[in-house]
């Protein structure tokens, strides 16, 4: 295997790993969000710092996700206007704005 070759397959797994990574915590601000509606303030103290933390997480994941895919795509045959890649940048850059709405209100 090559030393490109070898490139290729390590910033791919690290592509896929971010990837899981920064979907997995949102399955949980779903739940998270019915039971703040009804917790007290007690509760809603850990609730508000698991909801920051999940997001922490897929923030950071997220960073490393548009980084290797960045990479990825200098280090191989693929362009910029690949039609599936110019579609992700659409969908990741929508659904940035998407949360962004949709989680607002609950922390404020």
């Amino acid at each position: 295997m090559d030393v490109m070759d070898m490139l290729h397959t390590i910033f791919l797994f690290i592509h896929v790993l971010s990837a899981v990574v920064s979907i997995g915590p949102l399955v949980t601000l779903i739940p998270i969000t019915k039971k703040m509606e009804e917790a007290d303030e007690k509760e809603m103290a850990g609730y508000v710092n698991s909801f920051k933390l999940a997001i922490d997480v897929v923030k950071h994941a997220g960073h490393v996700l548009v980084i290797s895919g960045a990479i990825l795509v200098i280090i191989t045959g693929w362009t910029w206007k690949d039609s599936w890649i110019v579609l992700t940048l659409a969908v990741m850059f929508l659904s940035i704005v998407f949360l962004a709405k949709a989680f607002k209100p609950t922390l404020q």
